[in-house]
């Protein structure tokens, strides 16, 4: 599981490791999509396969897919 912290409609896509409020450890990602349709859900996906070096089909949203904070499970 990975925790995101997603900002859509940023000016470019970029992804950076960021430690939280409550001290754990995730990503703090910035998506040019916008909020609508799963846009900008489709783009984070894309994106941390990228980062993560693994296929965007081991990965998939489970928890925050409507809020700003994501869970993302990573399968095997």
């Amino acid at each position: 599981m990975v925790s995101v912290r997603l900002t859509p409609r940023a000016s470019r896509d970029r992804i950076r490791l960021a430690r939280f409020e409550n001290e754990t450890v995730g990503y703090r990602a910035w998506v040019t999509a916008p909020p609508v349709a799963g846009k900008a859900n489709c783009a984070l996906l894309r994106l941390l396969a990228k980062e993560l070096g693994v296929s965007k089909a081991r990965l998939s949203i489970v928890g925050g897919r409507t809020g700003r904070r994501k869970l993302v499970k990573v399968a095997r």
